[in-house]
């Protein structure tokens, strides 16, 4: 899949104080543009219904924050942890999140478009009722993650692992994981969720356990 590529500035500005940016931000509604973050700590920080536009964000650590409502159009990720991070209903297009750790985190009910995750850890994130158009999974581990009731629409895993995801009512059609690593899923009784779903020989040998197929050799 052909992804659009975050359109950032090649000069972007350093914040002198990024605590007073960010309350000078929320207190006049207006859009953080063309900024670096680098090595930046906002831990169990209150960053909702900020927006952030052209942003670059390297090695800095937001793990517990608050990004709820918040937007991100743009902007690159690199080496961040956002870790147990609450960022529920929130927006992010043209982005690019590399060698991240997104453990626990909450993106419930958010919008992600033309989205590359690449060698991220996203172990036990929440996903749910989010809605995914154009992204792209690259060497990254959903274990244990929430990505139910969610309406996907070009989304390519590639070399990733799915060990015990959960993807209730949520339509796998046309998802290749045949590259991946995907076992122990959680669907509905039914496994209405694996229709249309592209699966290896022996993914397909995994998911028959779940419908009490018994193979003989």
């Amino acid at each position: 899949m052909k992804l659009d590529k975050p359109v950032i500035s090649s000069s972007l500005e350093l914040p002198r104080d990024v605590m007073k940016l960010i309350e000078a931000s929320s207190e006049n509604d207006k859009e953080i543009r063309g900024i670096f973050f680098k090595n930046t700590y906002l831990e169990y920080e209150d960053l909702s219904y900020l927006s952030f536009s052209g942003c670059s964000f390297e090695n800095c650590r937001f793990g517990g924050s608050s990004f709820e409502r918040t937007s991100f159009s743009d902007c690159v990720f690199k080496g961040c942890e956002l870790s147990n991070c609450d960022g529920g209903d929130s927006y992010f297009c043209r982005c690019e999140i590399i060698s991240s750790k997104l453990t626990g985190a909450n993106f419930s009910a958010s919008v992600f478009k033309e989205i590359l995750f690449k060698s991220c850890m996203c172990a036990y994130a929440v996903f749910d009722k989010s809605a995914v158009k154009n992204v792209c999974v690259q060497d990254c581990d959903f274990s244990g993650s929430e990505i139910s009731g969610c309406t996907l629409k070009g989304f390519v895993p590639r070399s990733s692992r799915f060990i015990g995801t959960a993807f209730f009512k949520t339509s796998l059609k046309g998802v290749d994981f045949s590259d991946c690593q995907l076992s122990g899923i959680k669907i509905s009784d039914s496994f209405s969720e694996l229709r249309g779903a592209e699966v290896s020989p022996m993914q397909a040998l995994e998911l028959s356990l779940l419908l009490g197929i018994k193979i003989k050799e």
